[in-house]
């Protein structure tokens, strides 16, 4: 997810690092299962598991000097209409 990171940091041509307080806006798309019928995906991954992995993700990309900048964090797990991801916001607070 690094890479991923790294290479939307070149395709913003934004390559400015974040160094005070931060807010954290993710969408996690989940790829759904043919047979589940439940209106939210409630299964594994956990959000808080997924949102450490992109937190990391986020400072190995170089975008903060430390996830401690983070100081509000609104996460979301929502079934997929395309191809499973996640869209990110971060903005300086």
């Amino acid at each position: 997810m690094a890479e991923a990171v790294q290479q939307a940091m070149i395709d913003s041509a934004d390559d400015s690092v974040f160094d005070s307080a931060v807010r954290v806006d993710a969408v996690f798309y989940m790829r759904k299962p043919r047979t589940v019928t439940r209106q939210y995906p409630q299964t594994p991954p956990d959000i808080d598991k997924i949102c450490r992995s992109l937190l990391d993700s986020i400072s190995k990309g170089g975008v903060w000097v430390d996830d401690a900048l983070v100081v509000e964090l609104h996460a979301v797990k929502t079934w997929a209409v395309n191809e499973p991801g996640v869209v990110v916001t971060i903005t300086a607070i």
